[in-house]
């Protein structure tokens, strides 16, 4: 379940009606993480895998996804909370911006406060904040933010344990030869898997 956003409150009745008809299914929930709690009955039972959306310490994540919810930020920390507390399986997705290396820093003291490299059912993941459009990346663009994880891994040890793989096709290109790449990757959609949509 993607959006959007699947955990608004309007969307209730058809999470409910989603999660009764796959009763025996895992189910993938890629959320803000504000609402958790608020269907946190719905979810506590069920083989759920939450991939929350958190962008970085709270001042870059409130600078990027400028939230209309009085504590946000919070209300999402306590969700991902919560479900670790019942072993529920949690992927924090961050949008990776290179102009932020050194909060990201801070935010890997955060990740750790709840659990991050002692609990496996806490994964980080950054995702490349991608430029020039939905089709064509702007090369230079992920050049930068390559060279910038590259140089966040030699600075912190602990970037190593970052998931990265969540980055389109074309990654190779740049980091095995960033000098005479001539590669352009771009984003494809058969690479996504089928998902309700809101």
């Amino acid at each position: 379940l993607i959006g959007g956003e699947p955990l608004l409150e309007t969307n209730r009745v058809l999470i409910e009606r989603i999660l009764k008809k796959w009763k025996d299914n895992k189910v993938i929930i890629s959320t803000n993480g504000v609402n958790i709690m608020k269907y946190w009955d719905l979810l506590k039972n069920r083989d759920v895998e939450l991939h929350v959306s958190l962008d970085g310490i709270k001042e870059i994540h409130y600078a990027k996804r400028h939230p209309h919810i009085e504590n946000a930020y919070e209300k999402t920390i306590e969700g991902i909370k919560c479900a670790l507390d019942n072993k529920k399986t949690v992927d924090i997705m961050t949008v990776f911006f290179p102009e932020n290396a050194n909060e990201y820093i801070l935010f890997l003291d955060e990740m750790e406060q709840l659990g991050w490299l002692k609990n496996p059912c806490l994964q980080l993941n950054f995702i490349l904040k991608l430029e020039g459009g939905s089709d064509l990346i702007d090369a230079e663009y992920y050049r930068n933010c390559i060279d910038t994880m590259f140089d966040l891994r030699k600075r912190d040890k602990r970037f190593m344990h970052v998931h990265i793989e969540k980055m389109l096709p074309g990654v190779t290109c740049f980091t095995l030869d960033k000098q005479t790449s001539t590669c352009n990757p771009y984003a494809c959609e058969k690479l996504y898997m089928p998902s309700y949509v809101f």
